[in-house]
């Protein structure tokens, strides 16, 4: 999506009708949520200073784990 306040890609990966990953990057902010909680678990529990990226030459980011309240609006609109 390209907007005002800065552009943003969304990634859903359906595996079947009850396994999925959700990646949302905005503005050096990686939002990840998946129906496969130990993936969940992995990126929760990982430590903050490991969650973020400076590479040289190209904008710094971050991942974060997000929430089902991401991933629902993008299925109602794209997947419905």
């Amino acid at each position: 999506s390209k907007r005002m306040t800065g552009n943003d890609i969304t990634i859903y990966l359906q595996l079947d009708d009850k396994n999925y990953y959700y990646f949302n990057y905005k503005r050096g902010l990686m939002q990840v949520y998946s129906s496969n909680e130990e993936f969940n678990t992995i990126i929760s529990e990982t430590k903050k200073d490991e969650t973020k990226f400076k590479a040289k030459g190209q904008e710094d980011f971050q991942f974060m784990l997000g929430t089902t309240k991401l991933v629902a609006p993008f299925k109602a609109s794209y997947m419905e």
